[in-house]
């Protein structure tokens, strides 16, 4: 399958038949003498925005929970040290996304200190709402399919420990050690159903499970779907752990997240026409999960709070599964835009309706602009400021879905299911949140660097052959 040699996109790494890397354009990796060790250095900084991302919320909780504070912004320094770095390296990229961020900044902060007057909460607003942005640009210049799928690889390694550890938790009483909070206090789980908790893993909150375990899996299903990099005594206990994890999280973020994201990947095969076949393998890989898990108390506990939780959503019988799901949806993107009334055309400031600028500026933490990233948005800009921000966050979304929809068609599957894992999370996640905002972006750069190839079963039979 080729590609057109033109396209834009079409200009990165290519293999030949020896498995020798070769530098096709500016949007591949930096190879060249003078900043190969930049290079070097920023794919180490990204591997450590990845550690921290996954572990930082164990920092907070029980390593060194009195600096839990200065861990929530752990993250900010590697940032700023990949873009000190990568602009001599050739690899910061000023688009039109970027351009926008640098510009609503600009017009934002001096506006914060218009309204609510607190440097701290605005300094935190620029770092939720823009400050992460160009990293989704950078990533694709530092990292190629390969090195993706070798971070792909490592999430997949974690996936079974994890397990493991919210199987403790979601046992374990809520004064127990490994169920802390940030800060080191108790009760870390929010209140799952039939007296049981959502346990957190090692972040600080169940959302950074439920993100961390749909990322993890878009790069399990490609390994189904695409020849696999790992070995299948591998992969059938770490599906049995993904299928446990469902359930026992009591998340049903996560559970719906993982439909999604498979439901991506059907769709894939059908609008590929290639790889129709695969489905059936996968349908058994299901099956063979799903008996693996059911070997295991920790399941059928799991799937009993998990279902009774579903209920309690749904509102008991009387209720649906649409108006739990689909209505509770779309609430949440079009309600900020006829509930909310606005006392400012400038807004109330950004970073006001994140729980840490509110800390900030009112003493304790609070949604002053409701839990929705939307509402919170237009609460603090305004509806003219906050409508371009949030048109900027659409356009992030169409982009990724034009590069993951271009790649299918040539036959490369992993941006797609890496687009499923983050779509929302780049629409209307929560980016006041430190660790969704760490995976949106990390996601978003993760279908970038993964489209650029244009043969992904030749790259993945070298990375393969270059595997220990």
């Amino acid at each position: 399958m080729s590609l057109i040699k033109n396209h834009p996109a079409n200009r990165p790494n290519t293999y030949t038949s020896e498995g020798a890397h070769q530098q096709a354009s500016a949007k591949a990796p930096l190879q060249t003498k003078n900043n190969s060790g930049l290079n070097r250095q920023l794919k180490y900084l990204i591997w450590l925005y990845v550690f921290l991302l996954l572990f930082d919320g164990a920092f907070r909780k029980w390593f060194l929970p009195g600096l839990s504070d200065v861990l929530l912004v752990s993250r900010v320094p590697v940032i700023a040290l990949i873009y000190i770095l990568a602009i001599p390296a050739r690899a910061f990229t000023v688009n039109g996304f970027v351009a926008m961020a640098g510009f609503l900044s600009l017009v934002t902060l001096p506006l914060a200190l218009l309204g609510h007057g607190s440097i701290p909460t605005a300094i935190y607003g620029l770092l939720a709402n823009f400050y992460a942005i160009p990293l989704i640009f950078v990533i694709p210049k530092v990292l190629d399919y390969d090195e993706t799928l070798q971070i792909g690889k490592a999430l997949l390694i974690m996936v079974i420990p994890m397990t493991a550890l919210i199987s403790l938790q979601f046992y374990a009483p809520q004064s127990a050690w490994v169920n802390r909070s940030v800060g080191g206090v108790e009760g870390a789980g929010f209140t799952g159903a039939l007296g049981r908790f959502r346990p957190p893993g090692t972040f600080s909150f169940i959302s950074g499970v439920a993100q961390f375990y749909t990322l993890a899996f878009a790069f399990f299903l490609n390994e189904f779907i695409n020849k696999r990099s790992l070995p299948l005594w591998f992969l059938l206990p770490t599906g049995a752990a993904f299928t446990m994890a469902i359930y026992g999280s009591i998340s049903r973020l996560l559970a719906l997240s993982i439909v999604m994201v498979f439901a991506f990947g059907v769709l894939g095969l059908v609008l590929n026409g290639r790889k129709l076949h695969n489905t059936i393998k996968v349908l058994i890989a299901l099956i063979v999960f799903f008996a693996i898990a059911s070997q295991f108390t920790y399941f059928a506990d799991g799937m009993e709070t998990f279902m009774a939780r579903w209920e309690q959503a749904k509102g008991g019988e009387d209720g649906s599964t649409k108006e739990a799901v689909v209505d509770r949806t779309l609430d949440n993107i079009m309600a900020p835009f006829f509930i909310y009334q606005y006392d400012s055309i400038i807004g109330e400031g950004i970073g006001l309706g994140t729980n840490v600028g509110a800390k900030f500026a009112t003493g304790s933490r609070a949604f002053l602009g409701g839990e929705s990233e939307w509402g919170r948005v237009l609460v603090e800009m305004g509806p003219i400021i906050g409508i371009t921000y949030i048109a900027l966050r659409c356009a992030l979304t169409a982009m990724l879905l034009i590069r993951a929809f271009w790649s299918l068609k040539k036959g490369n599957l992993l941006p797609w299911l890496l687009f499923a894992s983050c779509l929302f999370l780049v629409l209307n996640g929560q980016w006041g949140q430190q660790t969704t905002l760490g995976f949106a972006i990390l996601s978003a750069g993760f279908v970038l660097s993964t489209s650029i190839v244009s043969k992904p079963e030749e790259t993945m039979n070298n990375y393969r052959a270059r595997r220990p």
